[in-house]
């Protein structure tokens, strides 16, 4: 690779070089910025490493049959899990949605005997899901 200056500036960092074999122009200060963005996301991942490893540690200390899982099966523990924690907010939202609807069911029937309002509500609307 070759590089060239294509437009100097008193600012040395904000000089614009061109880098030949292919076109690709940028500042010293964009590379000081990537260098100092690089060297912050090493430390995240050393910090993240560690404080998972460290999990990873206490799950298997009071769950000592995971050292004995394959990879294949503490990959299948995970999708069971995370299909159960889905279907489980599934089932809650079903039943407080259900309670809702119960809820407009007794609010239009009581508006009907009160106020002799003949409320119509389309078929589309009112239609309860399948379980």
């Amino acid at each position: 690779m070759k590089y060239k200056l294509l437009k100097e500036s008193k600012n040395l960092e904000e000089t614009l070089i061109e880098k030949t074999g292919f076109k690709h122009e940028f500042t010293v200060l964009s590379v000081l910025e990537h260098i100092v963005e690089l060297r912050k996301k090493l430390k995240e991942f050393a910090g993240q490493k560690k404080l998972e490893l460290a999990k990873i540690a206490n799950i298997q200390r009071n769950n000592p049959f995971i050292k004995d899982l394959t990879d294949e099966q503490k990959h299948a523990v995970w999708m069971y899990y995370e299909s159960k924690k889905v279907a489980d907010i599934c089932v809650r939202g079903t039943e407080t949605h259900n309670e809702a609807l119960a809820e407009y069911d007794q609010v239009i029937e009581d508006i009907r005997k009160q106020t002799g309002y003949k409320i119509k509500v389309p078929l589309a609307i009112w239609k309860s899901p399948k379980k």
